[in-house]
């Protein structure tokens, strides 16, 4: 892959939700891929796209803040990524 081509996807591709990037055949995962994609379906999904959002505007303004949510997920609270679009 051409330097272009990795930066074209880096600007124009969005990513997809990390519970679908976990692959059937993706070694070395303590628990089987289904496992991986229940867990991460929902708020994780919705914490890791806030914080990869390409407008600096739409991320998390800190890495407190991005703390806090993964903190409010580990305690079973509400999380504020899920209320982003």
């Amino acid at each position: 892959m051409s330097q272009l081509e990795f930066g074209r996807i880096v600007c124009d591709v969005e990513p997809r939700p990390a519970s679908t990037a976990v692959e059937p055949d993706t070694a070395g995962l303590p628990l089987p891929p289904s496992v991986w994609t229940k867990s991460l379906k929902g708020e994780l999904d919705a914490i890791l796209r806030m914080a990869m959002r390409r407008e600096p505007s739409q991320r998390y303004p800190t890495v407190a803040h991005l703390a806090a949510d993964i903190r409010a997920y580990l305690e079973g609270r509400a999380v504020v990524a899920r209320g982003e679009g």
